[in-house]
C-alpha cells in the first residue's frame, strides 16, 4: 500500500444527531465481546495527553460555562433554521456546499470554538477523489471537519434521515448518498453506490464506526468504506478527531466550551490484490492511525 496526496477544492460535511450524520456500511470487520472493553473488576486507562476525557459533572460547571452552552444551543438552532431555506433554494450543489460551510465557520466562530487542523499539505494537488474515514466522537465531527477540509464531499448518511421531510430536501441538495445500515443481502449494493460517487469524480466523507458513544473510544468499523475505494482505485484518507467529545456530555444536554483538533494522514492507496483483500488492508491501516493519533482505548471487540 502506497501514499498519494489528494485533491485542492473547498467543501463540507453536514449531520445531525447521534449516529445519524455520516454513516458506515457492511458488517463490523471485527470479532465481538459481550459488553464492556476492560475485564471486570479493572479501571479503564486514562487518556493520555490531547486524548479526549470525561467532561465534568453538572454540579461542578459554572453559571458562565451553563450560560455558554445554552447560548451555542441557540446559535446553533438558529443558524439552521437560516440555513435550511437557503440550501434548497441554492440555484446549484456548489452553491449548496459553499452555504453550508459557511454556515459551518459562523457557527464555530460565534461560539468560539477552536479548530485546528494539521496534515493539510496531504490533501494539496491530488489527481483523484479520495474515500474521508474519520473517527465518530460527538454531533460536532461533522461541523469541524465541514469547516476545515479543503474539498467539496458526498457524505454517506442513513437511510432513516432521508425519510425526516425536514431534512431530506437540504440534505439531498448538498449531495448526500444515503444507504442503508446493517444489511447483509443490500450490502453490496449499498457499496456499488459509494464506488459510482468515486468514479464519477466525487470525493466521499464516512464515519466507518457508523454511530459514536459519549465515552472515549474507537469501536468496531465496519468495511463498506474500504472495500468502495478498492474497488473505484481510489485512495483513503484517514481524519483523526479530538477534543469533540469532551464537548458533548453525557449526563446533559448543553454542550460545553472547548477546542477541536482534527489530524489529516497521508492518503492510502488500495493494493493491487482482490478488492476484498484490499479493502481490509485499507481498514487495518486507517484503523491504526486513528488508534495512533486519537489515543482512545481499541474498542473493536464492543458488540454494538
Amino acid at each position: 500500500m502506497t501514499s498519494t496526496p489528494c485533491r485542492d477544492r473547498a467543501g463540507l460535511a453536514i449531520g445531525l444527531g447521534q449516529g445519524a450524520g455520516i454513516d458506515a456500511m457492511g458488517e463490523p470487520a471485527q470479532g465481538a465481546r459481550t459488553r464492556g472493553s476492560h475485564p471486570r473488576g479493572e479501571r479503564a486507562p486514562r487518556p493520555p495527553h490531547g486524548a479526549t476525557e470525561e467532561p465534568r459533572s453538572p454540579a461542578r460547571r459554572s453559571i458562565p460555562e451553563r450560560l455558554w452552552g445554552a447560548w451555542a444551543t441557540i446559535a446553533f438552532a438558529g443558524l439552521l433554521a437560516t440555513l435550511w431555506p437557503a440550501i434548497v433554494l441554492a440555484p446549484s450543489r456548489a452553491w449548496a456546499w459553499r452555504i453550508a460551510s459557511t454556515g459551518a465557520r459562523l457557527l464555530l466562530r460565534a461560539t468560539g470554538t477552536r479548530v485546528s487542523v494539521s496534515g493539510l499539505e496531504h490533501l494539496r494537488a491530488a489527481r483523484r477523489p479520495c474515500v474521508v474515514v474519520a473517527n465518530h466522537t460527538s454531533e460536532l465531527d461533522v461541523f469541524a471537519i465541514a469547516a476545515a477540509l479543503p474539498f467539496p464531499l458526498a457524505p454517506v448518511a442513513k437511510r432513516e434521515l432521508g425519510r425526516n421531510p425536514l431534512l431530506r430536501w437540504p440534505l439531498a441538495r448538498l449531495g448526500i448518498l444515503f444507504v442503508r445500515r446493517g444489511s447483509a443481502p443490500g450490502a453490496a449494493s449499498q457499496v456499488g453506490l459509494v464506488a459510482e460517487r468515486l468514479r464519477a469524480g466525487q470525493d466521499v466523507l464516512i464515519f466507518p464506526e457508523g454511530t459514536f458513544r459519549r465515552t472515549p473510544g474507537l469501536l468496531p468499523v465496519r468495511r463498506g468504506a474500504f472495500l468502495a475505494a478498492a474497488l473505484a482505485g481510489a485512495p483513503v484518507v484517514p481524519v483523526a478527531v479530538r477534543g469533540a467529545r469532551a464537548m458533548t456530555p453525557r449526563e446533559r444536554a448543553l454542550p460545553l466550551r472547548g477546542a477541536i483538533e482534527l489530524e489529516i494522514g497521508a492518503p492510502l492507496e488500495p493494493g493491487p490484490q482482490a478488492p476484498e483483500t484490499a479493502a481490509l488492508a485499507l481498514l487495518a491501516a486507517s484503523r491504526r492511525f486513528l488508534l495512533e493519533r486519537t489515543g482512545e482505548p481499541d474498542l473493536a471487540s464492543i458488540r454494538r
